[in-house]
């Protein structure tokens, strides 16, 4: 993953990840970024203010689309192989549950304010809306 200056549109850093990198979130609150990893089954979690990588946790076969609630601090990955919509708590960057959603979960999107997440099922043909989940702590 390149890190560019917005401001110079130059490369500032360089943050390896796995070859199967697909998505990204990001999370202003906290500066992270999550990227999911296609053929890794994880979630790459990374520290904006050092470039770093501080955790991977896996959440299931052949991630997607993710969205990042500021608000919560939950995240939201599109778990294709099991028509599931892993939850990951962002303070433990655990999985703390998973919801079933339709055929070959895509894209997700968090409406204004997390209200809602949406998420787009490829073979279904179908748009799953979920009630965010709060993480427990």
């Amino acid at each position: 993953m390149s890190v560019i200056n917005g401001s110079t549109n130059q490369v500032t850093a360089t943050i390896p990840l796995p070859t199967s990198a697909f998505a990204i979130a990001v999370n202003p609150r906290t500066h992270t970024v999550y990227s999911t990893n296609y053929w890794d089954n994880t979630v790459s979690v990374i520290d904006t203010t050092t470039d770093n990588v501080t955790a991977a946790p896996h959440v299931g076969a052949w991630p997607q689309g993710d969205a990042a609630d500021p608000r919560t601090g939950t995240i939201y990955v599109a778990d294709q192989e099991a028509d599931r919509l892993a939850v990951i708590d962002g303070l433990t960057n655990t999985v703390v549950t998973r919801v079933q959603v339709g055929a070959d979960p895509y894209g997700v999107a968090l409406w204004h304010h997390g209200q809602a997440i949406y998420v787009t099922n490829q073979d279904a043909g179908t748009v799953s809306v979920i009630t965010p989940v709060q993480p427990q702590r």
